[in-house]
């Protein structure tokens, strides 16, 4: 019989503690007091108020009801615009004071992969509408905010998405019987599991960190985010709105919060907010069009080949001397693992 001679407490972790270490190690932390219910915080020079911190994500039907009467508890106000809805200027707490810089730092080597790959979705019988050179909501990563990470909910734009939504509905007849809190429910999961995509990249640059022993998030990750912002390069917003298109519906169907044909759900989906989204969101449309898994997840992992080449580049200064065909990201099987989950909870705030 073999003996372990360490004692398990030793070992017991604790993630909160190893995040701070991270956003040591290979971030830039802020100054970041604990946040709860009522307090206000500056997100791109506007106060929020947070209206309800640490929200459980809803798992039954009670639950559900409570989300939606939250949401609904604040006046809805103008319309929905393309920009009001889908622009969720995502990852707050740049450490770069330029970013958003439109590829003008972004390496050339680089810039001729997306080009290939914008022309790669376009091949698939696509017009050529892809362009190659008031918040929803926000994630906060580790690396920047230790104590504060995280998703946070814009009450008022989740409820004017949600009418976005319904109004398509009641136009185009894609849904018999589609509700307004039926919108809402859609309305909230896409965006919660949008926002989860770009905390599931941080988690891919903190495996990479450990690894390389360098700040793949801070210096590379988030750097190629910044300079491919508002432009069609801009992947890592395309697949958080595959990921929150195909997870939402999932959700919603696994956990009979929503009881409609999912082809239905997701065509209405793409329709009423993807295929007129902003630049970079927009690809999504693409992306998902032939509602293949397969598909989406080979273009997601051509993607993050893109991003490791483009990381390499970037500390190195060289070529990556061993080219990897997209295939065999499949073998990374937990590479885009998320920390975040269904029993963790949501923080919703207001301006």
């Amino acid at each position: 019989m073999a003996y372990n001679r360490f004692n398990k407490s030793e070992y017991k972790s604790d993630t909160q503690d190893n995040l701070k270490k991270i956003a040591g190690a290979f971030g830039k932390p802020k100054d970041d007091p604990i946040i709860n219910n009522g307090d206000s915080i500056i997100y791109k020079g506007e106060k929020l108020k947070i209206v309800n911190s640490k929200f459980p994500l809803p798992a039954n039907k009670n639950d559900i009801t409570d989300l939606i009467r939250i949401v609904k508890s604040v006046p809805i106000s103008g319309n929905m615009t393309i920009d009001d809805y889908s622009n969720h200027e995502d990852v707050e707490g740049s450490p770069y004071e330029d970013c958003y810089s439109y590829l003008t730092d972004l390496l050339v080597e680089t810039r001729m992969k997306l080009r290939e790959y914008i022309n790669k979705l376009e091949d698939d019988n696509f017009e050529k509408r892809l362009e190659k050179p008031n918040f929803m909501a926000f994630y906060r990563p580790f690396h920047f905010w230790p104590e504060t990470w995280g998703i946070y909910m814009n009450l008022s734009a989740l409820q004017r998405q949600a009418s976005r939504i319904y109004n398509y509905n009641v136009a185009n007849g894609t849904i018999n019987g589609f509700t307004y809190d039926d919108a809402i429910s859609l309305s909230f999961f896409k965006t919660y599991y949008h926002e989860m995509f770009h905390h599931k990249i941080e988690l891919f640059g903190t495996k990479m960190e450990i690894a390389m022993r360098k700040p793949v998030y801070d210096s590379s990750f988030h750097k190629f985010y910044c300079e491919t912002y508002g432009t069609d390069y801009c992947l890592e917003e395309a697949f958080a709105n595959v990921y929150g298109l195909r997870k939402s519906i999932q959700y919603l169907k696994e956990k009979n919060l929503i009881s409609y044909n999912e082809t239905e759900l997701r065509n209405l989906l793409r329709e009423s907010v993807l295929r007129d989204a902003p630049m970079g969101y927009r690809v999504s449309y693409e992306i998902s069009s032939v509602n293949d898994p397969d598909r989406e997840k080979y273009f997601e992992n051509k993607f993050l080949e893109i991003l490791i080449d483009f990381t390499h580049r970037i500390f190195n200064n060289n070529i990556p001397p061993l080219p990897i065909e997209v295939d065999t990201w499949n073998l990374f099987t937990y590479k885009l693992d998320p920390l975040i989950n269904t029993k963790n909870n949501v923080t919703f705030y207001m301006p």
